[in-house]
């Protein structure tokens, strides 16, 4: 099984070098995701996950109106 996983290995090297506009397509389609991913990320992370930088964060509140459904 390993010396089959070496050969696929060799072979697709082989392929990305034949194909040299193939690989730079592949390559910058997994950097932009990567990237993509990790901006995401650090978004929620820094929007959602961290909690609230206000010294008395308990003592916050949420305030909703709520308006009347006045038909004429």
């Amino acid at each position: 099984m390993i010396a089959s996983l070496g050969q696929d290995l060799r072979h697709a090297l082989r392929q990305l070098r034949k194909h040299p506009r193939f690989t730079a397509v592949a390559l910058l389609t997994l950097s932009l995701g990567s990237g993509a991913t990790t901006v995401i990320f650090t978004v929620v992370s820094g929007v959602l996950l961290k909690p609230l930088a206000y010294t008395h964060a308990e003592s916050l509140v949420t305030l909703h109106v709520q308006a009347e459904n006045r038909r004429r």
